[in-house]
């Protein structure tokens, strides 16, 4: 075998195993200002959680983007896994109807108490993806 075949199967190696991420045993709790209020959000996975601990969502993509929609939109959130999105969404356009698609049982889950204990009437959960 080759150096370059053996460098080439090094490389592929390492590319195989995603590197593991800090998991949390129990839940983890963040919170981010949205619109004025502090939502709190419960999610399990602390690589995902940390970052967003006292977080201002208004300066986020999705953000910027639901801004300028019209009144009365429809947003899709594919794959909504705790609702981060949804949520800003929601948050920052009462007018609009969001739907969340989660197929994961666990996520879906997460999904679904934090919208109902932010108290976000406009999202509506799809189990599906």
């Amino acid at each position: 075998m080759s150096a370059l075949t053996k460098a080439a199967r090094a490389v592929s190696a390492k590319f195989r195993k995603p590197p593991a991420l800090p998991i949390a045993l129990g839940e983890l709790d963040g919170t981010i200002l949205v619109a004025g209020r502090r939502l709190r959000l419960t999610g399990t996975h602390a690589a995902y959680m940390q970052p967003i601990r006292d977080w201002t969502g208004e300066a986020s993509p999705v953000a910027t983007a639901v801004k300028d929609l019209p009144h009365g939109s429809l947003c899709l959130d594919i794959g909504a896994h705790i609702g981060l999105t949804a949520i800003i969404m929601a948050a920052l356009r009462p007018d609009c109807h969001i739907i969340a698609f989660e197929p994961i049982p666990a996520a879906q889950a997460l999904l679904r108490r934090n919208v109902e204990e932010n108290g976000i009437t406009n999202v509506e959960i799809i189990d599906a993806a």
